[in-house]
């Protein structure tokens, strides 16, 4: 139903594929702003990327192998066939997952970081954030997701908008008791991750020797954290204003971590916010 926009054989720089809110896609769009080489996005809405995606992923020597759905969802490996991010290169080479774009445009992380970030931080920032916005009194940040959306796809989403909602709450295993364990397991980790700067004796070197693991730990929490800049160019989160005031609360506590602090004042230092037309 959805095309893909682009011919994977005829192009002259990097096409990277998201869908524009994703926190992993903001590892992949957040490292190719890093390296500065030119590319292209080309963002579908949640809902309309199976197609498009299912074909440049068609072999399964293509499936992403990261943005793990987690324990408590209802997924299974074969979703990654339709997994974003990834990104299209000259002569049909691809890189299959943010982790792949990260290391060919920054930097590696060590196997170690990449399990954690990609089985605990990344599922549950996910779930925390679709259980909030998928509350019938956040219609407006729900809205928000599909900015810039084709014609086509508003068009689509006119009519399925509650079907698309109904099954990501299904897939994502949402609820009030997934909630409660998500937050616990990020409070848990934000902790980990103080413990870790306590050892640093000088956080400004630390994120110009490691911009690998500044990116991906402040991209996977940026939208948690609702980051003014989070998502570059290429999208605009909703204030945390916007969200119910037992999320806000909850966050403000997060946001008030040392690794909240950091992350936050690295998004300002480093990332570029989003330009109007």
């Amino acid at each position: 139903m959805f095309p893909l926009r682009f011919n994977p054989n005829e192009i002259f720089q990097p096409q990277l594929i998201t869908i524009r809110f994703s926190h992993y896609c903001e590892i992949a769009r957040w490292a190719l702003d890093f390296s500065g080489i030119g590319y292209n996005e080309v963002a579908y809405a949640v809902g309309c990327h199976f197609d498009p995606v299912g074909t440049l992923r068609a072999s399964k020597d293509r499936r992403a192998a990261s943005s793990y759905p987690g324990t408590e969802t209802n997924q299974h490996d074969g979703r990654l066939k339709f997994g974003v991010p990834l990104v299209c290169l000259k002569e049909g080479e691809i890189l299959k997952d943010s982790w792949e774009v990260l290391k060919h445009y920054v930097g590696d992380l060590s196997a170690d970081w990449i399990k954690k970030f990609d089985t605990m931080l990344g599922p549950s920032v996910r779930r925390v954030m679709y259980c909030e916005i998928l509350r019938p009194e956040n219609e407006r940040i729900f809205i928000n997701l599909f900015q810039d959306s084709t014609e086509l796809e508003n068009s689509f989403l006119a009519t399925e908008k509650q079907n698309i909602a109904a099954g990501i709450k299904a897939m994502m295993n949402i609820s009030d008791t997934t909630l409660y364990k998500d937050r616990q397991t990020l409070d848990s980790l934000f902790c980990e991750y103080d413990l870790f700067l306590d050892g640093i004796p000088d956080i400004s070197a630390h994120r110009d020797t490691n911009p690998a693991w500044w990116i991906a730990v402040s991209s996977l929490t940026g939208i948690l954290l609702a980051a003014p800049s989070y998502g570059g160019h290429s999208f605009s989160p909703s204030t945390l204003s916007e969200y119910t005031e037992s999320h806000q609360e909850w966050v403000a506590g997060l946001r008030d971590t040392k690794i909240g602090r950091n992350i936050l004042s690295f998004y300002r230092t480093h990332r570029a916010k989003k330009i109007d037309a």
